[in-house]
């Protein structure tokens, strides 16, 4: 990849991801007005049944796809520093356009406007986006990805598998157990406030079996279908379900360090155990 390779994936990546926020957003947007102009086939309660926010699940699940895409490109191998140094000013980008809306009214009501469906109700009152500690999350998960291989004699595929393993499980386990955990918890006679273990469970399940489905992918040759993936794919899965269900502050920030930094560290500690039986 040449410089210019280099200079045009970055750009193209930012724009790609910003360029699906606002289809996301607009999607349920065009189904609002439908349904206000007498189009009663589709419902909003169908998108956003009882607090499930679909549209922000499904954009929040898209949008850590397209990284996980982005994450076999030569831009997270050949250059990793310049991917997460990309990610981190995005997130500080993120910051600022926050501040901006905090004291501009124009601002705050023209990006209120353009994505009230994917923004949390406290997002839209004036919290920091979930989107910043979304980058910010991805982007440090992946800075200790790239210190584990430079200082931690990480292998370098390994490392990469547990920085994807992490982005995996906060893009499809941690909306996956939200939408279960407050799906369930309507049905029930007395609501669960906060996170379930229906939430919890759902996400176990998801978080195992992306941690099946990539280290299947690049690990084959080494791992039959025994005891060793059955134990891998079943830490995964509760790496994943821990790192959500006890979060420290906002979900999008410690899913991918809790479980990114967890996996680095049983990939070392494995690494310092093969190295002694030589």
């Amino acid at each position: 990849m040449t410089t210019l390779d280099l200079a045009t994936i970055i750009p193209m990546a930012v724009v790609a991801t910003l360029f699906l926020q606002v289809v996301v957003s607009r999607s349920l947007r065009v189904r609002e007005k439908a349904l206000h102009d007498g189009d009663h086939t589709v419902k909003v309660e169908d998108l956003q049944h009882e607090g499930l926010h679909l549209a922000r699940r499904v954009q929040h699940a898209a949008t850590g796809l397209l990284f996980y895409g982005i994450s076999y490109t030569d831009l997270t191998y050949r250059y990793r520093p310049v991917a997460v140094a990309t990610l981190l000013v995005c997130s500080l980008g993120v910051y600022l356009v926050h501040l901006v809306r905090l004291r501009n009214p124009q601002v705050r009501e023209f990006l209120a406007r353009t994505y009230a469906s994917i923004l949390r109700p406290k997002e839209l009152q004036g919290a920091i986006p979930g989107a910043f500690f979304f980058l910010l999350g991805v982007g440090l998960a992946g800075l200790a990805v790239t210190l584990s291989i430079e200082y931690g004699g990480n292998a370098e595929e390994q490392a990469m598998i547990a920085w994807r393993l992490g982005l995996l499980y906060l893009s499809l386990g941690d909306p996956i157990a939200a939408i279960v955990g407050t799906y369930v918890s309507s049905r029930q006679r007395e609501k669960t406030p906060g996170k379930t273990w229906y939430g919890s469970l759902a996400c176990f399940i998801t978080c195992a079996l992306c941690t099946l489905g990539e280290t299947s992918l690049h690990m084959s040759d080494r791992l039959a279908m025994n005891h060793e993936l059955i134990l891998l794919v079943v830490v995964g899965g509760f790496i994943g379900m821990f790192a959500e269900r006890f979060s420290i502050g906002d979900d999008n920030l410690s899913i991918p360090l809790l479980s990114t930094g967890v996996l680095l560290t049983l990939q070392h500690s494995r690494l310092q155990k093969d190295r002694s039986e030589l």
